[in-house]
């Protein structure tokens, strides 16, 4: 066994000479055989160690007898100990997190507050497995069917090789004492039920199958490994780091199973953790023309069909500006929410640039409105031939949402006009029989910017 630990701890550089290690310990088989081990080694890795218990305030007196064995084990070893206490049922009333979850959360955190230079935990190759099965009935990628990873930052799993019935041994054959947490006797945790229904079930089946998984697990990290360092290596040959742009139709030419990975990087780059496999799959199959995918956060990962970028949460958007009634004579510029907007008449037709809008100056009506986007506002779009709200066509450009509601939507008593600065409603346009043009200009209010 300590052979098979320290062939772990090498195989994936758990721990560099020097190092403090914070280990979790519960008091239950896994945590006293990881800390019986790593005290046995630690001499020869050159590590100082420092067991930490965390009473989640759970289980009543059971919690509090798990808290004395472990500091009585630690005080005979002349093993340090730390000991923190959390009401985890009422935090994750508080936060709205499982009891499951709350409880994950807070003892990482206990251990982040140690300032330890690596933190190992008890989990096993069993863990692992029981991951990889509930993460393959949520639709996991490879990824995530790599089960637990030996290391993730500065948290290492050196019983990551381990199964749960050889940790026990152990303790058996080494005299090692530990507890049994009621509460993984039950099933009400998911965790639970895959480890007493679907593992018990396949070690029916086949008994060599803890094993066997571990093996799979195995081979499918190194697959994954491989396809993500190719990914890093794709993601810096197409990423421009001064615009900040990933160009479409480059990453749509890269291999299929490169694409997905590529986005997930990109996304980790300006997004961290805040994103879901649902928007990179809306992203591979949109991110060829103009959308907006909004993250959790409310920052954006925009496409304008070209490259993609991101755009981080904006400051609330502004209520929109009051309504202005308005004469199509009217050529004295305005401001109406951060723009300054000018009505002049021609005769001759300009070329509609987005900022200078052409229409028809008699398909309109002699008193326009100035206001902000109403629901169920439509315009017809030129050269599509359709109609849509304007909800969905700001949607389709990637207007940013934050601006939406102080845009300028030009009215008259028959409808939507014109989207100032951006384009005309189809019906509106000038025509052979046009004889008189209404020109609608727009540029930002430099007071506002």
């Amino acid at each position: 066994m300590r052979d098979k630990l320290l062939a772990a701890v090498r195989r994936y550089g758990m721990f560099s000479p020097g190092e403090k290690v914070a280990v979790g310990v519960s008091g239950g088989a896994d945590s006293m055989c990881l800390l019986s081990l790593l005290r046995e080694c630690a001499d020869e890795l050159g590590i100082s160690l420092t067991a930490v218990h965390v009473n989640h305030g759970i289980r009543g007196e059971e919690a509090d007898r798990d808290e004395a064995f472990v500091t009585d084990w630690c005080r005979e070893k002349g093993v340090a100990c730390v000991v923190r206490r959390a009401d985890i049922p009422a935090l994750a009333a508080k936060t709205g997190e499982s009891t499951e979850l709350c409880a994950r959360r807070v003892r990482y955190e206990i251990f982040d507050s140690l300032g330890a230079d690596k933190i190992a935990t008890a989990h096993t190759g069993s863990d692992s497995v029981e991951t990889m099965l509930m993460n393959l009935s949520r639709g996991a990628g490879l990824h995530g069917l790599c089960g637990i990873p030996p290391v993730r930052g500065n948290i290492v799993r050196p019983l990551i090789a381990f199964t749960r019935r050889e940790t026990e041994r152990y303790c058996e054959e080494h005299g090692v004492p530990y507890v049994t947490d009621s509460t993984n006797l039950t099933d009400d945790y998911t965790r639970n039920r895959f480890r007493h229904r679907v593992v018990s079930e396949w070690e029916q089946i086949n008994p060599a199958f803890t094993a066997n998984a571990l093996r799979c697990i195995a081979l499918l990290r190194q697959d994954d490994d491989f396809l993500r360092r190719l990914a890093a290596e794709r993601f810096d040959a197409l990423f421009d780091p001064v615009s900040g742009a990933l160009p479409v139709r480059a990453l749509a030419g890269e291999a299929e199973s490169l694409r997905g990975r590529i986005l997930t990087l990109f996304c980790e780059r300006f997004a961290a953790g805040d994103y879901e496999y649902r928007h990179i799959e809306r992203l591979l199959t949109e991110m060829d023309r103009p959308c907006s995918v909004t993250l959790p956060s409310g920052g954006h990962i925009i496409s304008d069909g070209e490259v993609l970028r991101f755009q981080p949460r904006q400051a609330p958007a502004e209520k929109a500006p009051e309504a202005l009634t308005v004469s199509r004579d009217f050529t004295e510029s305005f401001s109406f929410g951060g723009f300054q907007l000018r009505f002049s008449v021609a005769a001759l037709q300009y070329p509609n640039t987005g900022n200078v809008l052409c229409v028809d100056y008699d398909k309109t009506e002699p008193v326009l409105t100035v206001r902000g986007r109403q629901p169920g506002d439509r315009i017809a779009l030129p050269r599509r031939g359709c109609a849509k709200t304007v909800k969905k066509y700001l949607n389709e450009i990637a207007f940013p949402p934050e601006q939406r509601d102080k845009l300028p939507v030009i009215c008259d008593a028959r409808g939507v006009v014109a989207l100032a600065g951006l384009t005309a409603d189809a019906a509106r346009l000038p025509d052979e029989r046009t004889k008189k043009y209404l020109i609608i200009t727009t540029e930002s209010d430099n007071n506002d910017q």
